[in-house]
């Protein structure tokens, strides 16, 4: 309660990490300390019981504390495994990128191979952009108006809506100059002629990736014109531009099927996914993409500590 720095504002959270934000969840009366969850009930230092509608956005995709995620866990921690060895060939790894592999090439129509970890969406869209600038030598990536894709440098400049960049203009340095360009979601003539007018300027000009959502999530929950990411990625392969999917929100079955470019007879180059993946215990993100996209220079230099 109260403002930030007053006697009455005393929550560390509210003091320490997010003032702004703990005032919006007062005066909105969504400040609640939650102490225990089940499913989709959780329940306040209060005493009362709330039915979560949310799901973090998509990543509790199983309800609160799921036992079955938790078994495998305590499981894990029981081995006695080590938490951090580098470097090493990693078990669990390598079975989830290839029970990934083995989910996105179900339908037939994907030629995925490889799948690149991290700890979020946002990293997870970074990755993506570096993976398409690796196999195409280019560095300009053409987004969506509305859209949104992270909050990290690369994926906010990516994000076509400009409310997470501005006020005031340019606070962040997103979009980062000259790197990054928008079409309407939807409108494939509109992307059609940014390709080719892409295509036509001099080198340097051309884009590395076209990234979209199959669905705008926080836009509005707006679906395209049936056959659009089939159109889309159609002109993407004529440009040699990289098909980036960002199925944070809509993957692992949120649309009816495991992804939803699965709903059109079409397929990413790169599918981004995180969210969901975690299961709402863990933070992990994922890009899995196929042998056109491999780049030698990409695996010898993405690494992390």
């Amino acid at each position: 309660e109260g403002t930030p720095g007053s006697s009455q504002h005393t929550h560390p959270w509210g003091l320490h990490v997010n003032p702004v934000l703990h005032n919006l969840m007062h005066a909105l009366r969504l400040d609640k300390v939650y102490v225990r969850a089940d499913g989709s009930y959780m329940y306040g230092k209060d005493g009362q019981r709330y039915t979560d509608f949310l799901a973090g956005y998509g990543a509790v995709p199983l309800g609160h504390n799921p036992s079955a995620l938790w078994s495998v866990l305590h499981k894990v921690a029981e081995s006695g495994e080590p938490s951090f060895a580098i470097p090493s060939v990693l078990d669990a790894a390598g079975m989830l990128s290839a029970q990934l592999i083995s989910l996105a090439n179900a339908d037939g129509t994907s030629e995925m191979k490889y799948v690149t970890f991290a700890n979020s969406g946002s990293e997870t869209v970074e990755w993506a952009i570096k993976i398409a600038r690796a196999a195409t030598s280019r560095l300009r990536v053409l987004s969506t108006h509305n859209a949104y894709h992270g909050k990290t440098l690369g994926s906010l400049s990516a994000t076509g809506a400009t409310k997470h960049s501005d006020p005031p203009h340019g606070l962040y340095g997103a979009p980062i100059p000259n790197q990054f360009a928008y079409v309407p979601f939807g409108d494939i003539h509109a992307l059609e002629a940014a390709l080719n007018k892409a295509a036509a300027d001099t080198p340097g000009q051309q884009f590395a990736a076209f990234i979209i959502e199959p669905i705008q999530g926080e836009g509005g929950v707006i679906i395209p014109p049936a056959g659009y990411l089939k159109q889309a990625k159609a002109l993407c392969t004529k440009h040699e531009v990289v098909f980036i999917l960002d199925e944070i929100q809509t993957g692992l079955g949120r649309t009816g099927k495991m992804f939803a470019y699965q709903h059109e007879d079409t397929q990413p180059d790169v599918l981004v996914l995180s969210k969901a993946l975690g299961g709402g215990l863990l933070p992990i993100g994922a890009a899995v993409f196929g042998e056109a996209q491999y780049s030698e220079h990409f695996f010898y230099t993405h690494s992390s500590t």
